[in-house]
């Protein structure tokens, strides 16, 4: 699985979506990127659950994997 986090990544840039695995705040979904076929993680957040704490640890995630 490659990481591609990027600013200009949208969930409409991928197809075949499978759910691998949900926690808390988000779901993690196993999918195929269109531009090259490759497959991906893409880990979607549920922001408006968050606390203030775990939007600052999702906010320094995001920029982590970036």
């Amino acid at each position: 699985l490659y990481n591609i986090m990027r600013k200009n990544t949208t969930i409409k840039k991928f197809g075949q979506l499978e759910k691998i695995g949900e926690g808390a705040f988000c779901t993690v979904y196993k999918a195929t990127r269109i531009q090259d076929n490759k497959i991906y993680a893409l880990k979607i957040v549920t922001i408006s659950k968050l606390k203030n704490k775990e939007l600052e640890n999702a906010m320094n995630e995001i920029q982590l994997l970036s």
